[in-house]
């Protein structure tokens, strides 16, 4: 029996190729599993920053900074496109850990001011905190995979 993948009569057999190639930027060959949704991770994080900054500022303890908060956001959707498409995504696993330690940098500023919940930005910080090593880790398991 004859599978639609393999007649070329099909009218979808001229989409197989296109959506290979979005399969293999959506699972990056090169990535780990862990590597690939942190890459998911940092678009969607960036996303939410980009499109209600406002929001999560509150969410996370500090006041309303929209212009930097947005530019983070663009930070972490390059960080993810780089590791979804990229065949050594260790790389923007670094630049992620670098993008947690400037996050940690600012949430440290943050305590000095008075427009803050301490509550949310100690929750906010401990959670960078955690997520930076994450990115540590998969950073060095992903550069053991790809060699030297």
């Amino acid at each position: 029996m004859e599978t639609w993948t393999t007649n070329p009569e099909n009218p979808l057999e001229k989409f197989r190729s296109p959506l290979k190639r979005a399969s293999r930027t959506i699972n990056n060959p090169y990535a780990t599993p862990l590597t690939t949704a942190l890459g998911w991770v940092s678009i969607g994080l960036g996303l939410t920053q980009i499109l209600a900054p406002r929001q999560l500022s509150e969410a996370i303890g500090v006041s309303d900074h929209s212009t930097m908060m947005r530019s983070l956001g663009l930070r972490e959707i390059a960080a993810g496109v780089g590791i979804l498409a990229s065949r050594e995504p260790s790389y923007w696993l670094w630049a992620r850990a670098a993008g947690d330690a400037m996050d940690l940098t600012m949430l440290g500023a943050a305590f000095k001011s008075d427009k803050r919940d301490g509550t949310r930005l100690s929750s906010t910080t401990a959670m960078i905190a955690a997520i930076t090593a994450l990115d540590v880790f998969a950073a060095i398991q992903q550069g053991n995979e790809e060699g030297p």
